[in-house]
């Protein structure tokens, strides 16, 4: 396998993957106790669509 093959399974299985798993659950996550959580969560929900889009 070239080193380029294996960056580019490892964008797609954890980078991208990664973006799709916080994605849905802050699309999908009503309250949080997670200091972090608790920080991004009501700025996520306050975001246009198109800021959504970016933070991504």
């Amino acid at each position: 396998m070239k080193p380029s093959e294996l960056v580019k399974i490892l964008k797609r299985d954890v980078i991208e993957g990664s973006i799709e798993l916080y994605e849905n659950l802050l699309n999908t996550t009503k309250e949080a106790r997670d200091p972090v959580w608790k920080g991004i969560l009501p700025m996520y929900i306050d975001f246009s669509k198109e800021e959504r889009t970016v933070f991504f």
